[in-house]
C-alpha cells in the first residue's frame, strides 16, 4: 500500500480520480481550493485533459485547485472527490521517458499502486507554459487514465 513508512520521508500529494489512475499535485502548492461555481478567475486549465487522463463524465463536485508555480498562480480544474495521499517518498518514481516515448511532459512522476490506484504527479508549471507535448500520441501507453 502507497503509504508512509514511520522514520521514512513522506510526499504528500492533493489527489483528483481518473478512470484507471489518479492524478496529483504537490499538496505544498496548492494555496487554496474553490469550488468551481465560486471561481471568478481565468478560465482552469483541465490537467487530466491535457495529460491524457480519461475520467468519468459528469463527476461531482467540481472544484478549482490554485497551485503555485514559478511563475504564479495557476487555477487546475478537478473533478470528483479530491483528497490528499501521502506516500513514502522512496515509492515517488521518476518515468522512463525514453522507453515509453508518448508521456506527455507535464506528468512527471509516477506511484505504482499496491491496494490503491497509481498516481501519476502532474508539473502544473509544465502545463500552463504548454512546454513539450502535453497530450498522449496514442493510446497504447499505460498512462491513459
Amino acid at each position: 500500500m502507497s503509504r508512509s513508512v514511520p522514520g521514512e520521508a513522506t510526499a504528500y500529494f492533493i489527489v483528483a480520480p481518473g478512470r484507471r489512475v489518479e492524478w496529483g499535485v504537490d499538496a505544498a502548492s496548492v494555496t487554496k481550493i474553490v469550488a468551481e461555481a465560486d471561481w471568478q478567475g481565468a478560465s482552469p486549465l483541465d490537467a487530466a485533459a491535457l495529460c491524457g487522463i480519461e475520467i468519468e463524465e459528469g463527476l461531482e463536485p467540481r472544484r478549482v485547485l490554485v497551485v503555485a508555480t514559478g511563475r504564479g498562480e495557476v487555477a487546475v480544474r478537478a473533478a470528483g472527490r479530491i483528497g490528499v495521499r501521502n506516500v513514502a517518498r522512496s515509492q515517488v518514481c521518476s518515468l522512463p521517458r525514453r522507453e515509453l516515448g508518448d508521456i506527455p511532459s507535464a506528468v512527471r512522476d509516477i506511484v505504482l499502486g499496491d491496494d490503491e490506484r497509481s498516481l501519476l504527479v502532474l508539473d502544473v508549471g509544465k502545463l500552463e507554459a504548454g512546454l513539450g507535448d502535453l497530450s498522449p500520441k496514442g493510446t497504447e501507453s499505460g498512462v491513459r487514465g
